[in-house]
């Protein structure tokens, strides 16, 4: 009589074996109980010919295994515990006696593999809730397995939350993303696959909510899609007896070192900026009715607070007065006794623009100043799971499962001058329904609808000068938020330009998958329906920006570059509407007691993607003349939009093609190249 473990692949679990008399002869149509020591709910089934028999689609939990027959003593297997897509062999060898006569053995999982090919590792409730978790983000426990890498955490930058801020893997050396995330078999990915949870804190909380997950990472079955890999998780269930858990994690400045760029004392005194973070929660699970009804709820709330330093480059004070060095002002008459040439400003626009960097006592050769700019970024988030276990009979059980995920994260810039406000508000919903027809077929029906959703915007989208002016409102009254200069030798300054975005899909999801036991076959196959609603922006507003080669000329007004949007073009966003049909087929077939062969065919057909609107009519299909619609810096009536120059204008549209078929047109981009001063900001 003897125990093994096995790893197969689903979010359930499934208990095989054979049974046999004292000799090795099988004993057909003995009969197989099987008991969920936690939720008391118990599934027979009969042996075969052969003395086979396999029960699939098992919750998670401890077990054991009863098999009798007429004339043949009770034979009960005890400890038998299931994780997440493991396959336990329960053999039993029958002595001749009577059937009240019972023998009990406590089983032992082996980690031997035997009958999947299926590479994957399984990470228990014990080691997600034990190890030490950074952030307590249970998809770190994946750089458990072999043959995964973590990528660098993705650095702290405006417009992060557009495609995610979570840690990435690479799974035996495949791209960073496109593995599939499963949580009771619904697919939770963000849209751009840069893993689950919130893209604008990074997180993947629910810790508590999971009961293991296991990471498939290669030759798994034909039921699982992804890209190189897939994280196969179960949320926890109540049982019979009640459980709960309550908890508080505190993280603060008191023991970390200083950053490289941090002063050296802070303005409080303290020889740290501020750093604060409070994770806290607690779940509870219990019965609702014995035997047939449980609930699970859990709840995880993060608070944050961390100041950060940034080294930015900034006018120093001459160059606030529109005085340069006469080293880099050779074109301007320098005054020998001071060293400095009187540029001035070539507009009030530049010198309101100026007016926005951060004032300093400091002088440079350069006329460009290094500071430390020091800021806060702030996190909240709350996370809700809920799930719903019923039993409805012997052959018919269902479960709901409701996923909430609100976050928000105010992330000011490098010059702490604007500050985004990046939103996550998921939801993810699961309905699936179990019915038996007989102990060698089930099925299960599953409905389940996914919104990873995203938002970011400025809080500030228009910063006013201390003229009362917003010097980078490029296109007034247009409700756009203010550009971006760029001059070479200094930070940057403005909003990112991929603000404000949003990225909102919506995924509809029927599926069907039947469990099949014929002889010494297990067929497993099934189809899934998705109905994807892609409404996001593309990321690109084009919401103006100044390029300059220097300071000189800056203050001269000499550009060298603008990027920009014709007015009334920029409504960027980018309906789509998607169908996926996937068929697939498995069978895992147990040619002799020692080997076991898994073939398996999966097919994914995607239809054309429409769109509810016309997205593609507005851009520019003949040449431009030389007026832009776009606002001078310089002007005392903000209508005028006429822009002069002495250069030309190049239309160029974007056009990305994604791989997956999608085609995404970003909006037209019109770049001004001149030589010379643009006449606006002179005149």
């Amino acid at each position: 009589m003897t125990t093994s473990r096995l790893q197969a692949q689903a979010t359930t679990a499934t208990i095989l074996g054979t049974v046999t008399d004292s000799s090795g002869a099988a004993i057909a149509d003995a009969a197989v109980q099987i008991k969920n020591i936690g939720t008391g709910i118990t599934q027979t089934a009969n042996t075969d010919s052969a003395g086979r028999f396999r029960v699939p689609d098992l919750g998670l939990g401890s077990y054991e295994v009863q098999a009798t027959k007429a004339g043949f003593q009770t034979v009960v297997h005890k400890g038998i515990t299931l994780g997440v897509g493991s396959e336990s062999v329960v053999d039993f060898s029958l002595a001749v006696g009577q059937q009240q006569q019972t023998v009990t053995v406590e089983g032992q999982a082996s980690q031997v593999e035997t009958t999947s090919a299926a590479v994957g590792t399984v990470v228990e409730s014990a080691q997600m809730r034990d190890l030490p978790l950074n952030g307590r983000n249970f998809t770190s426990l994946l750089a458990l397995a072999p043959g995964v890498q973590t990528a660098a955490q993705p650095t702290q930058t405006t417009g992060g939350a557009f495609f995610g801020r979570g840690a990435q893997f690479s799974v035996a050396g495949s791209r960073l993303y496109g593995q599939s995330y499963l949580l009771d078999n619904t697919d939770v990915v963000s849209f751009f696959g840069h893993g689950v949870g919130s893209g604008a804190t990074g997180t993947s909380l629910g810790v508590e909510a999971i009961a293991e997950f296991q990471a498939l990472t290669a030759t798994y079955g034909a039921q699982f899609g992804g890209n190189g890999a897939v994280l196969n998780a179960v949320s926890r269930s109540g049982t019979n007896a009640f459980h709960g858990s309550a908890y508080e994690f505190l993280r603060n400045n008191k023991l970390d070192a200083r950053d490289f760029f941090d002063p050296a004392k802070q303005p409080n005194g303290e020889r740290n900026p501020p750093f604060r973070r409070n994770q806290f929660g607690g779940s509870l699970g219990g019965p609702i009715k014995k035997d047939k009804a449980f609930f699970f709820v859990n709840y995880e709330g993060l608070r944050q607070l961390k100041g950060v330093s940034n080294p930015v480059f900034v006018p120093d004070a001459n160059t606030r007065q529109g005085l340069l060095p006469c080293a880099i002002a050779a074109t301007v008459a320098c005054n020998t006794a001071t060293g400095l040439a009187n540029v001035g400003f070539a507009s009030a626009g530049i010198r309101d623009a100026m007016s926005l960097y951060p004032t300093t006592s400091l002088t440079f050769p350069t006329g460009v100043a290094r500071i430390i700019a020091q800021s806060n970024q702030v996190a909240n988030e709350n996370y809700f799971l809920g799930r719903f276990d019923y039993t409805l009979s012997e052959k018919d059980s269902l479960f709901g499962r409701y996923v909430l995920d609100r976050a928000d994260f105010l992330l000011p810039g490098a010059l702490p001058l604007y500050t985004e406000q990046d939103l996550t508000r998921s939801h993810i919903a699961t309905i699936e329904e179990r019915h038996v027809f007989s102990a060698n077929l089930v099925n299960l029906a599953r409905m389940s609808f996914v919104r990873p959703a995203e938002y970011g915007a400025v809080v500030n989208p228009h910063l006013t000068a201390p003229s009362g002016t917003h010097p980078l409102e490029f296109y007034p009254g247009q409700g756009i938020q203010d550009g971006s200069i760029s001059i070479t030798g200094l930070t940057g300054i403005g909003p990112s330009g991929i603000l404000p975005t949003f990225v909102v899909p919506n995924r509809f999801t029927e599926a069907d998958d039947m469990y099949w036991t014929r002889g010494a076959h297990n067929f497993k196959f099934g189809i899934s329906i998705e109905r994807f609603q892609q409404n996001d922006t593309s990321g690109f507003r084009g919401t103006g920006s100044y390029t300059f080669n220097g300071l000189l000329q800056f203050l001269q007004g000499a550009t060298s570059l603008y990027n920009g949007n014709l007015v009334g073009q920029f409504d960027n966003g980018r309906p789509f509407r998607e169908l996926w049909i996937t068929p697939y087929f498995q069978d895992d077939w147990k040619i002799t007691p020692k080997l076991t062969l898994n073939l398996g065919l999966r097919y994914t057909w995607g239809a054309n993607p429409t769109s509810p609107r016309i997205i593609f009519s507005r851009l520019p299909i003949r040449p431009i003349q030389l007026t832009l619609p776009v606002r001078p810096w310089r002007r005392a009536r903000p209508s005028l939009l006429t822009f002069r120059m002495c250069g030309r204008i190049i239309p160029t549209p974007r056009i990305s093609i994604r791989a997956s078929g999608w085609l995404t047109i970003l909006l037209a981009t019109i770049k001004l190249r001149s030589a010379q001063a643009l006449e606006s900001f002179t005149s």
